[in-house]
């Protein structure tokens, strides 16, 4: 699945987490660089860094298959993986010994609605579980990016323009907003990025997920 959505150009950029020749350590210079061009250019900016809760014990079934097809992932795969997590009977081990009760299984009540349904999450410590963020994250990712919402840096020797909306690492995500305008003010730019978090709120929410 990573393999054919880093050929296929399908991750967002912004995603440094769960992939290859991507480290932390990058990511923190990209951002160091970026909060220099704002100074060297005098430009109004801002960073608001925020945190996924519960990253992966919140993604929801139906929207990681579609993301996973999305990466030509057989059909066949994704029913056995997802079939398998909701029909998991999960007990407690203790010192003292395996708990009696279990929850999980075929039938399981959601407190919310008091009605039986499937768990969703693909729990804690599982082997797939950052792949899976990474190809759900990006196209939130490109939304942010397509709504206008980032920064906009012109390089000086090609003259391309590079528009990115933050920084990302797995489920920490550092948004960046600035000035496109020498009218722009620092007002209207907090304004722009309030307007940033409730597009990437919206779209974590839609994955089954929350912002600490």
């Amino acid at each position: 699945m990573m393999w054919t959505a880093e050929d296929c150009k399908q991750l967002a950029p912004e995603q440094y987490g769960s992939r290859k020749r991507h480290r932390s350590v990058d990511q923190g210079s990209n951002k160091r660089m970026s909060a220099d061009m704002m100074l060297m250019l005098r430009r109004p900016g801002v960073i608001c860094s925020n945190d996924a809760k519960s990253c992966y014990d919140r993604i929801v079934h139906a929207v990681a298959a579609l993301c996973m097809l999305r990466q030509r992932v057989p059909e066949s795969a994704i029913t056995c993986v997802f079939t398998t997590l909701q029909n998991l009977s999960h007990t407690i081990r203790t010192a003292y010994g395996d708990s009696t009760s279990t929850y999980g299984g075929s039938y399981w009540i959601v407190p919310a609605t008091n009605e039986a349904g499937p768990m969703h999450g693909i729990m804690q410590g599982n082997g797939k579980g950052p792949a899976l963020w990474a190809v759900i994250s990006s196209p939130v990712l490109a939304m942010l990016r397509a709504d206008g919402y980032g920064t906009v840096f012109k390089l000086a020797i090609s003259g391309d323009e590079l528009h990115y909306v933050g920084f990302s690492f797995v489920d920490d995500m550092d948004q960046i907003e600035t000035a496109r305008t020498i009218d722009e003010t620092a007002h209207d730019v907090v304004s722009q990025m309030q307007g940033g978090i409730d597009c990437w709120n919206g779209g974590v929410k839609v994955t089954g997920g929350a912002l600490v």
